[in-house]
């Protein structure tokens, strides 16, 4: 009775850090959900229960199966990757260890070595070795692993040019792959940015009320705005980032 009391414990807190979310994807069965997980809730979770082995070990098969089993669904929402309360690569690492961390990688890169349809591949001891590189680079590692993830949906669908250059999937290709996915996507983070600064610049001269309020007492629409035609400008749209435009439902 203690043993299942404590299971059906571990598996409650569990579900308090994974929650099902609604996707506005259409598919032939109607609106896809899929299961989330808050990286807040989680490192509080792994806080309050580090030396509860059962806990732990079902969290962490949790994690994985939310992470590996619906790669293409993260991709459907590509912000929702970058802005999301999720995971980073460090944080795996630092709450689960970095045997936790590389099984969570290691996946996802032999999916571009397989894709790419060279004879010429990389070893499980060489994708080993730069999983282990990616988790201790001080950019790479602070990487949401949804992020990792569009990653690797991007340099498959991409058909990366260094990649027919070299002739292989290497470890070369991938970090420079890498360098070239973060630019991308510090762009999306900063052209979010300056919209936020130029919302709060509008509340300021609206006295006080937000935006969007603002717009209701108003009866006007956003695009009829100062404010709203810069914040447009300012927004990454899908044909303008290859990060946005994988998924087909980022708007």
């Amino acid at each position: 009775m203690t043993q299942v009391r404590q299971e059906t414990q571990s598996m409650t807190t569990i579900s308090q850090a994974c929650e099902t979310q609604e996707l506005s994807t259409r598919t032939q069965n109607g609106v896809t959900s899929k299961t989330t997980v808050s990286a807040s809730k989680v490192k509080q979770i792994c806080k309050e229960n580090a030396n509860n082995d059962l806990l732990m070990e079902k969290l962490k098969s949790r994690i994985a199966q939310i992470y590996l089993n619906s790669t293409f669904g993260w991709i459907e929402k590509g912000e929702e990757c970058i802005f999301g309360d999720h995971l980073t690569i460090i944080d795996l690492k630092n709450l689960f260890g970095y045997e936790f961390a590389i099984s969570l990688l290691m996946p996802l890169i032999k999916n571009i070595v397989m894709s790419s349809n060279l004879q010429k591949t990389m070893d499980d001891v060489q994708i080993r070795s730069i999983c282990y590189n990616i988790i201790t680079d001080e950019m790479y590692r602070t990487l949401k692993i949804t992020e990792f993830i569009l990653f690797t949906n991007w340099f498959i669908s991409q058909h990366d040019e260094e990649t027919k250059f070299y002739g292989t999937v290497s470890p070369l290709v991938i970090s420079r792959s890498l360098g070239k996915f973060i630019g991308y996507r510090n762009n999306i983070i900063s052209k979010r940015e300056e919209a936020e600064k130029m919302k709060k610049v509008e509340e300021s001269r609206t006295g006080g009320i937000s935006y969007e309020e603002w717009l209701k007492r108003s009866g006007k629409k956003a695009e009829e705005t100062n404010i709203g035609k810069l914040m447009n400008k300012f927004k990454v749209k899908p044909n303008n980032n290859p990060l946005l435009n994988m998924g087909g439902n980022n708007k």
